[in-house]
């Protein structure tokens, strides 16, 4: 039987309809590192797992099995957070329009 942390994960990617390749990039890590934590072999360092949530829309919480709720409603000071560690790589352009959304959003 699979533990809690990996059901959840191969949960969340299958309704994402994304693939471990697309989820490697976007939270920093090797394919192989995603198959080694969806085989139970690894498990996440706490930075990674927050871009892992992230990835997922869902908490780290929801991950670890401490939440039974599998999506996150990001309030606005979570949101900043989360585009001030995963900003770096953006445009300048791309940037502008993540502020649009979220400014429209509020």
């Amino acid at each position: 039987m699979e533990n809690l942390f990996v059901e959840r994960i191969k949960k969340l990617i299958e309704e994402s309809g994304i693939t471990q390749r697309d989820l490697a990039q976007d939270i920093g890590v090797t394919e192989s590192t995603i198959s080694k934590y969806l085989c139970g072999e690894r498990t996440p360092n706490g930075d990674i797992l927050l871009n892992l949530a992230t990835a997922l829309n869902t908490t780290s919480d929801y991950l670890l099995g401490l939440s039974d709720t599998d999506k996150k409603n990001l309030n606005f000071t979570e949101l900043k957070g989360i585009l001030a560690r995963n900003s770096k790589d953006l445009s300048p352009e791309e940037k502008n329009k993540l502020i649009e959304i979220i400014v429209k959003y509020r």
